[in-house]
């Protein structure tokens, strides 16, 4: 009686299970906001607000980190950099963060990513940042700033 009780609950946990958490598929990228941008002195974080900075627009140092906030989750290495235009290349900028971001649930919604980018990659003023990235599983996004300005730190 004993043996039958432990294999009859044996069999009924395996056919029967509560999951701890739920397996699903992050969601596609679908909008990539840049919230901050700073220099590598200091980490003084500047506002972005409709593209541009915030009061100081000048970035010390030796690189431009951008802080990114995406809706969905992106295929990180997928992204594109611009600088006013001009493709820069992708090899030489990194991900310096990447945090995801979950609902109540511990579902994943986005990420913070932050991307450092070097100055030696940056010609003359800084001008506008853009850049667009794919989706883990699809979508676009992207996003940009003005106005920004280069003092490379010694």
């Amino acid at each position: 009686m004993k043996r039958f009780f432990i294999l009859a609950t044996l069999l009924f946990s395996m056919f029967i299970q509560i999951p701890a958490t739920y397996a699903v598929p992050v969601p596609a990228v679908s909008k990539a906001t840049i919230v901050k941008v700073g220099p590598d002195q200091a980490y003084e974080w500047i506002d972005i607000v409709n593209h541009s900075p915030v009061g100081k627009n000048t970035i010390t140092g030796n690189s431009l980190y951008l802080y990114v906030k995406y809706t969905g989750y992106p295929q990180l290495g997928s992204e594109v950099f611009y600088q006013n235009r001009n493709v820069l290349p992708r090899k030489q900028i990194k991900i310096y963060k990447n945090v995801p971001l979950a609902n109540s649930n511990g579902v994943v919604t986005g990420s913070m990513t932050t991307y450092q980018i070097p100055f030696s990659l940056l010609s003359g003023p800084i001008g506008q940042i853009s850049f667009e990235t794919k989706g883990k599983n699809g979508g676009m996004a992207g996003d940009y700033v003005v106005n920004l300005y280069k003092n490379r730190g010694q």
